[in-house]
């Protein structure tokens, strides 16, 4: 997948090429300007809206302001449920991810000191399905 920079280089080369090279340059820059502001105006957008219970997304909310780095939150599909991990990242090696469902009921605590890697008795990331990353930094 393309990121901006990318598109807006694959855009702009041919068309400057054809404003330096080619006669009738005038309609070329015009063409050219065009897509800029097309290309600008696009990906002008705030934070991707992300579907999820108010609770999970309050979590994501303080996340975004609190947390440390290489946190993240990532929602998976485990024991046919939808659980959500909250890993806090690098400030404390010990601590552990939270495991929580849709309600933000703790289903329970992965890593932390004991290097805990079991949900309900089951192997969590040998069972669970990554769905998405909600947040990361």
């Amino acid at each position: 997948m393309f990121n901006l920079i990318q598109i807006l280089i694959i855009v702009t080369v041919p068309v400057v090429y054809e404003m330096l090279f080619l006669p009738n340059k005038r309609k070329h820059f015009n063409r050219f300007i065009s897509v800029l502001l097309v290309m600008i105006s696009g990906s002008c957008s705030k934070d991707e809206v992300i579907n999820v219970s108010s609770c999970i997304q309050a979590r994501i909310d303080d996340a975004k302001n609190f947390a440390c780095p290489n946190s993240s939150i990532n929602e998976y599909k485990f024991q046919h449920k939808i659980v959500f991990v909250i890993a806090t990242g690098l400030c404390s090696p010990d601590a552990g991810a939270d495991v929580l469902n849709i309600n933000c009921d703790i289903v329970g605590v992965l890593w932390g000191f004991a290097g805990n890697k079991k949900i309900n008795g089951v192997d969590f990331f040998e069972n669970a399905k990554l769905i998405r990353t909600l947040w990361q930094n």
